[in-house]
């Protein structure tokens, strides 16, 4: 199997993940010769942006009612994991440190919206000063508790003060209760579950729902008067594709269905024939079964599973989600735990819905799309069935994520990339984190080294 003329490789990556392409791209950059290989004919693995053919193809229970929809199939895509690009975040710092804003078209996530079953209504989030004092529905109490909430949990957090030491490290519902008694429910359910993308409450504490809240406030007037942005035509998968492209200008060049047929040691065979030496660590994402199988590698058993829905709705005059989509690229709507749907339905946990409409162009004209996430397949049931009430429903695509985040099957010579900690979490720099962990361990960095991952001298833009 051995041959003099073997190509030899520092790092073999497997899987085209997000955290798996923004990896690559940093090793490659830095010099190292990295092997990377996919076994789907696509980008992005798990994080993949698929259209219905490709859907159809690889999962079940696929449901069409459309004509245009069934004939044309590659004209209209899903992302797999939905997600935003916060303003000031690490994924927008990676994009322009290595130059990715060259492949991507960028547009403003416009709204966020809680359901509130008090008034069986949709609120608005009101994003600045002007907007909560000009608002006639909040009383001038609530007006300064708004605001001095704000001012404690993102303008003058104090370690010393104590009030921040005694609730910092507990679930910042306590701190809501016993400092900030007077903030309204649907307030507090803006901060908790819209802001802070939250899906376990008793989980979150005061110092990560601060960070989250601070870097969401501070992501707005960075481009514009929003906090977040959503890639145009191919969500996830149109950000890999510039993660690699960016890749390949270095050499390093993704295979995709590729497998690896052999191993001995530190010399694999491909699946086309060539024979490559490793000489570093194997990286290879949990969902690549072919070549964890080659690899001798047991898939990796789920720590816990989370409920996503993909649904198309065609627009009409009838539609009662007009409000949700006319004159807008998308927006997010989240349904707090407990709220009331009706007079039998009752949500348990939270649920999210990513609304985007077909100015995104991953639908054809006519067409939203929604994809909804939860913790909880009853939760994500009573969601389905309130919107197939109050729309034309004509495609919907159910699966069940499984999510991994141990370390059981990792050795010396192959890393089985984790899952990122928060599934549901729309905020992408959680992708960036993992790539970060997994950087710090192949070239044995004692601490979490961000400035060093993000370091890189790049030809010039003129070049």
């Amino acid at each position: 199997m051995y041959s003099e003329n073997v190509e030899e490789y520092d790092y073999m990556i497997v899987g085209s993940s997000l955290s798996n392409a923004l990896l690559t791209n940093v090793l490659s950059w830095k010099g190292f010769k990295v092997l990377s290989i996919d076994e789907n004919d696509y980008y992005g693995d798990y994080t993949a942006a698929l259209s219905v053919d490709q859907i159809c193809d690889q999962f079940k229970d696929v449901f069409i009612n459309d004509e245009n929809i069934s004939q044309n199939k590659t004209r209209f895509g899903v992302d797999l994991i939905p997600s935003y690009i916060l303003c000031d975040s690490k994924m927008i710092k990676y994009i322009m440190n290595f130059n990715i804003y060259r492949y991507l078209e960028v547009v403003k996530l416009d709204n966020f919206y809680t359901f509130n079953a008090k008034n069986d209504s949709f609120d608005k989030l009101k994003t600045t000063k002007q907007d909560i004092f000009t608002d006639t529905s909040i009383s001038p109490i609530t007006k300064r508790t708004i605001m001095k909430c704000i001012k404690f949990l993102v303008e003058e957090v104090n370690e010393e003060n104590q009030i921040w030491k005694d609730y910092k490290d507990n679930p910042i519902m306590d701190l809501f209760t016993d400092k900030f008694s007077k903030l309204p429910v649907n307030l507090i359910n803006e901060f908790v579950f819209t802001i802070c993308n939250c899906f376990d409450s008793d989980h979150l504490t005061t110092k990560m729902a601060s960070d989250i809240i601070t870097k969401f406030f501070k992501s707005y007037n960075v481009y514009g008067d929003f906090p977040a942005l959503l890639t145009k035509y191919g969500g996830l998968g149109e950000i890999i594709q510039g993660v690699y492209r960016s890749a390949a200008l270095i050499g390093n060049v993704i295979r995709l269905r590729t497998t690896i047929s052999k191993v001995d040691g530190n010399i694999i065979e491909l699946s086309d024939g060539e024979i490559v030496k490793v000489n570093g660590r194997i990286i290879i994402s949990n969902n690549q079964n072919i070549n964890l199988n080659a690899l001798n590698k047991t898939k990796l058993t789920s720590n816990s599973n989370v409920y996503r829905s993909h649904l198309f709705v065609k627009k009409n005059d009838e539609c009662k989600l007009k409000w949700s989509y006319s004159n807008i690229n998308g927006s997010l709507i989240t349904f707090p735990p407990n709220s009331v749907l009706n007079e039998t339905d009752v949500l348990a946990n939270t649920v999210q819905v990513m609304v985007l409409s077909d100015s995104l162009e991953r639908t054809s004209n006519g067409y939203i799309t929604l994809s909804v996430m939860a913790t909880n397949k009853k939760d994500l049931d009573l969601i389905i069935g309130k919107y197939e009430k109050e729309g034309d429903v004509v495609f919907k695509f159910n699966y069940e994520q499984n999510i991994n985040y141990s370390t059981e099957g990792n050795d010396e010579s192959i890393l089985i990339t984790p899952d990122v900690q928060e599934p549901l979490s729309l905020d992408l720099d959680q992708f960036v984190e993992v790539a970060i962990g997994i950087y710090n361990q192949i070239i044995d960095k004692e601490q979490d080294d961000e400035c060093d991952f993000m370091s890189v001298n790049l030809p010039s833009n003129d070049e």
